[in-house]
């Protein structure tokens, strides 16, 4: 009986060596990633670069002569209201006396344009405004990109250059292993 036991603690502790030295295998997951597809990743999913474009799309729909003031606005206004009257009274005597209904409707529209054609040059002024501010949109988003696809290639190179330290690092040891 101690010899089976011996025999199965003996065979637990090298089971576990067993899966503890099968080589590591690569595989599509386990892969580095080339930067192309890092810059593909980053572009997609950060979200900085996200509001800096959503910002853009605000500034580009903003830039217009409608929100500078140049087109005319127009108003269209309705409304319809009604009122029913009736008496109606009950007297001591069991008799009833009343007043004949009325009911009084009232409909009414409006419609209402208004177009500034001169403002001292504040309408040419805020459109002005507006495409600038289009325009600081659009260099802000490029500015944005190019930092960030700057900053990821540094990092990605800087990632192989400390792999290859690595691996420089781990043949010396071998090397002054063998040596030994």
């Amino acid at each position: 009986m101690k010899q089976l036991y011996c025999l199965f603690i003996v065979l637990a502790l090298f089971a576990g060596n067993l899966f503890a030295q099968q080589p590591a295998q690569q595989s599509a997951e386990n892969a580095p990633l080339s930067l192309e597809d890092c810059l593909n990743i980053g572009l997609e999913r950060n979200f900085d670069l996200r509001i800096v474009r959503n910002e853009e799309i605000i500034a580009r729909n903003n830039a217009t002569r409608g929100n500078a003031g140049q087109l005319p606005s127009i108003a269209l206004n309705g409304g319809y209201s009604g009122n029913y009257f009736g008496n109606h009274y009950t007297l001591p005597n069991d008799s009833t006396s009343g007043t004949a209904a009325s009911y009084n409707g009232t409909l009414n529209a409006a419609i209402t344009a208004e177009w500034t054609l001169f403002n001292g040059f504040s309408i040419q002024s805020n459109y002005a405004r507006l495409q600038e501010l289009k325009a600081m949109g659009e260099l802000n988003t490029r500015m944005a990109l190019e930092d960030f696809v700057a900053n990821l290639s540094a990092e990605y190179y800087n990632y192989i250059k400390e792999q290859l330290s690595l691996a420089n690092l781990k043949a010396s040891l071998e090397f002054s292993q063998d040596r030994l």
